[in-house]
């Protein structure tokens, strides 16, 4: 059974996570942000598996990850909207929006070094050896079955999850990747196939770009509502901006629904 390849696949992540925490305690790296924010997803799912199949508890020791990941996640917010305004720009200068996105980058930046630099792995070390452990002594022949049963009730959680989908995109994204995780280190073909994977990462490409421009919108909204003059230009301008954001999200989310329904229907 598949299981023991988890702690393969887990000490891989495990290296990732660390190499990339050692340079961005060293100094700011946006490769570095991304890879270490891509390695703490793989860990967190790998425990969430870890967890549902083997009766486990383990939240407790990855706290202290999740925190991090956290006010890591609220850098790279930043750092996409900011690159996304800059494919705005052909319609119209925003020099005075990104001056207020960069002006909140130059804050968070510093919680982001703080929480680097506090960070203990003592929780991470604990839950390794654990993993370790449990599964060292686990039949594998009794695994099959959780396994299967984890993928079914994740795949009607997606599709009840889908009935309000503009509403729980975002929770339909973390679930789908774990799946995605999950079948990445399971056999080829144990519940989804290799075509249906590929349409995972499409899908899951759309949601993130879904989510990624509705936080840039969620600032600007909160920008020109706080800041700019209310019946000025530039509030106007602000207000079509959003209204330009928001199309391109519900575009990329409808693209995302209906792949979600044509692959998930017969599951």
């Amino acid at each position: 059974m598949p299981l023991p390849f988890l702690i393969r696949h887990w000490k891989k992540e495990l290296q990732v996570f660390h190499e990339n925490l050692l340079i961005l305690q060293k100094s700011s790296n946006t490769e570095a942000l991304h890879d270490i924010r891509v390695s703490i997803k793989k860990l967190r799912s790998y425990t969430k598996l870890f967890s549902e199949i083997l009766n486990k508890d383990p939240k407790n020791l990855f706290v202290e990850t999740k925190n991090l990941f956290s006010v890591l996640g609220r850098q790279r917010n930043i750092e996409i909207s900011l690159e996304l305004l800059d494919r705005f720009k052909a319609k119209g200068s925003h020099s005075s929006i990104q001056k207020h996105f960069e002006f909140y980058l130059n804050e968070i930046k510093q919680q982001s070094i703080s929480a680097l630099h506090q960070y203990k792995a003592d929780g991470l070390r604990s839950l390794t050896i654990e993993i370790e452990k449990t599964i060292s002594t686990t039949d594998e022949g009794s695994l099959k079955p959780g396994l299967l049963k984890l993928m079914r009730s994740s795949v009607i959680d997606i599709k009840r999850q889908s009935k309000n989908f503009d509403k729980n995109f975002h929770l339909i994204r973390k679930k789908l990747k774990d799946i995605f995780y999950w079948s990445e280190i399971l056999p080829e073909g144990f519940y989804f196939s290799k075509q249906e994977l590929k349409q995972f990462k499409t899908i899951l490409s759309d949601l993130g770009d879904s989510q990624d421009h509705e936080v840039l919108r969620s600032g600007l909204q909160h920008y020109r509502k706080t800041v700019i003059a209310k019946g000025s230009a530039e509030y106007d301008k602000s207000k079509k901006l959003e209204d330009d954001v928001f199309k391109i999200k519900q575009n990329a989310l409808g693209n995302a629904g209906r792949m979600i329904h044509a692959v998930f229907k017969s599951k």
